[in-house]
């Protein structure tokens, strides 16, 4: 996609189009460098870019926002109680999900508990293999997530706007993969 040149309008004149200023938001997001190195990266002023990452991080969230699976539960909660609370039941109806062994009882694919005194039968075993296998698969989809520099390392803005950028980050990846929430 090709970015026009803003238009010519009396007053001050804009110092980036805001197709490059998503694009700047989006390098921040991924890249997280200071704000000095991005505006010279842009070809403009520190401040300019402050304002815009201030203005359009928001937006880019909401945009996202239809890529996110559910809502994070407030609080030090149980998984389990989070899934409940969200959407997700919902949304995984008519598919197979899976969860670790904090999700027995929630109608997902869970690894099998060893019984008290027993030894693992050799079905268990071969089931929880598999199980296994597919959790690795979403523990490196996680792991993904720390590919965009921000969540990686040190964050750098206010705390105040932590939320906003680790949900934007999150709806960035889901995007990335295609993902819609069918409840919105």
């Amino acid at each position: 996609m090709e970015d026009s040149d803003p238009p010519v309008v009396p007053g001050r004149m804009w110092a980036l189009s805001l197709y490059k200023s998503v694009v700047l938001v989006l390098v921040l997001l991924q890249q997280n460098p200071v704000q000095e190195a991005a505006a010279e990266l842009f070809g403009i002023s520190q401040s300019t870019v402050s304002r815009r990452w201030t203005a359009l991080l928001p937006m880019v969230e909401k945009a996202l926002a239809t890529h996110v699976p559910s809502a994070p539960v407030p609080g030090s909660r149980h998984d389990m109680h989070a899934w409940r609370q969200s959407n997700s039941p919902g949304t995984f109806a008519e598919r197979e999900g899976m969860g670790n062994l904090g999700y027995v009882g929630s109608g997902l694919l869970t690894p099998r508990r060893k019984p008290p005194g027993q030894a693992r039968s050799t079905g268990d075993k071969v089931t929880n293999r598999s199980v296994n296998t597919l959790q690795a698969a979403v523990e490196q989809a996680i792991a993904h997530l720390k590919n965009g520099k921000i969540l990686a390392t040190r964050y750098r803005g206010p705390l105040t706007r932590f939320t906003l950028v680790t949900k934007t980050v999150t709806a960035l990846a889901f995007y990335k993969k295609g993902w819609r929430n069918p409840h919105e």
